[in-house]
């Protein structure tokens, strides 16, 4: 299947594309006041949790979130871990490396890390999902090794809404960049 990628609608805060045939959204806020039944959260071994979306969340969360990193310092980059909230039946940490200088496998490791995550989210069933995309690394490259992860789950997959979550204006701008360079091709 050849890549679908066309704009929809921009709105000041949210921007609407299609996907492989499916709705992306890229926006701003809080992605809970929508239905949702799936969020991929980036985590690493170092704590250095998502908070732009937890805080939107229970406190109860976020200790779950702590707690469970604490126990399990044995979860390496690429694994992820499961949990709920009143918001949303699945919440996945999926656990990415901490950037140092990209010559250590952090492209590779966030791709299985993502991957993981969506495998999840397709074993569960869940057809409208967030993508948390607010992170330290640098922005378009990594930007492209998730898209490339969730292009080819959709290439066989589909979900009904994916929702890019990101309060980091300069990875939007790599994401509008990456899709829109996308839609010329």
């Amino acid at each position: 299947m050849g890549i679908c990628c066309t704009t929809v609608e921009i709105i000041p805060s949210t921007v609407l594309y299609t996907y492989y045939n499916e709705q992306v959204v890229i926006s701003r806020g809080n992605p809970l006041n929508e239905k949702v039944d799936g969020i991929v959260i980036p985590t690493n071994s170092i704590l250095q949790l998502d908070y732009e979306l937890l805080n939107y969340e229970t406190i109860e969360l976020q200790k779950k979130a702590i707690i469970y990193l604490k126990h399990h310092r044995n979860l390496t980059p690429g694994d992820i871990f499961c949990t709920n909230s009143p918001k949303c039946p699945l919440i996945i940490f999926a656990v990415c490396p901490v950037y140092v200088d990209g010559t250590l496998g952090e492209p590779d490791y966030l791709k299985a890390a993502f991957n993981n995550a969506l495998k999840q989210l397709i074993k569960e069933d869940k057809k409208n999902i967030v993508v948390s995309m607010d992170w330290n690394y640098p922005k378009l490259k990594y930007v492209k090794a998730v898209f490339n992860v969730i292009g080819k789950f959709l290439e066989e997959k589909t979900f009904n809404k994916i929702t890019f979550f990101c309060n980091n204006t300069h990875i939007v701008f790599a994401i509008r960049k990456h899709l829109e360079k996308m839609i010329v091709q």
